[in-house]
């Protein structure tokens, strides 16, 4: 019964977070993942 509220507590998050994504402007999406992009290729390597 536990298992089966965290399940749909997870369901509920994912959704919520897919549409919030949706709601934002696609610019600010290829920004974001822009410098998502940008900062993982500058990682010192003993990051990685």
């Amino acid at each position: 019964m536990h298992n089966l509220f965290i399940c749909q507590l997870h369901i509920k998050t994912s959704f919520v977070h897919f549409h919030s994504i949706n709601l934002l402007p696609k610019h600010t999406i290829i920004e974001h993942l822009y410098i998502a992009k940008t900062w993982y290729q500058n990682k010192p390597n003993h990051m990685a």
